[in-house]
C-alpha cells in the first residue's frame, strides 16, 4: 500500500518570520518587535543566524489569549532603571541628595 504523505501534507514545526507573521495575522516587523519585547514567543536561532518560530508555541500562545510573557515586565523595569540612572547622572550629586532627603520625608 502506497503512503499518501506528500510534501503538501507536511506541516513544518519551525516557521520563518514571514510564515509566523502570516499565522498571527500581523506584519513581520510587528512580530519581531513583540518577540523582542517579550509580548510574543521568542524565536529560536539555528546556527547563530537562522531565525525560526515554533508553530506549537505560537498556537499555544494564541490559545492562551496572547498573554505577555514575563520578559516584558523585566525589560520594562530594566529600561526604566537605565533611564532613571541617566537622569540622575545628568542631574549631578546635589540633586541626588535633595531627592533622597525628599524621599525620607
Amino acid at each position: 500500500m502506497a503512503s499518501n504523505t506528500t510534501l503538501e501534507n507536511i506541516v513544518p514545526e519551525l516557521l520563518t518570520t514571514a510564515e509566523a507573521a502570516r499565522l498571527l495575522s500581523m506584519g513581520e516587523r510587528t512580530l519581531w518587535r513583540h518577540s523582542r519585547s517579550g509580548a510574543a514567543p521568542a524565536p529560536v536561532k539555528i546556527g547563530g543566524t537562522l531565525v525560526r518560530y515554533r508553530r506549537s508555541e505560537l498556537l499555544d500562545w494564541i490559545e492562551a489569549g496572547c498573554p505577555p510573557t514575563i520578559l516584558i515586565s523585566i525589560n520594562t523595569v530594566r529600561k526604566q532603571c537605565i533611564h532613571l540612572q541617566k537622569l540622575l547622572d545628568r542631574a549631578g550629586p546635589k540633586t541626588r541628595r535633595n531627592r533622597s532627603t525628599l524621599a525620607k520625608n
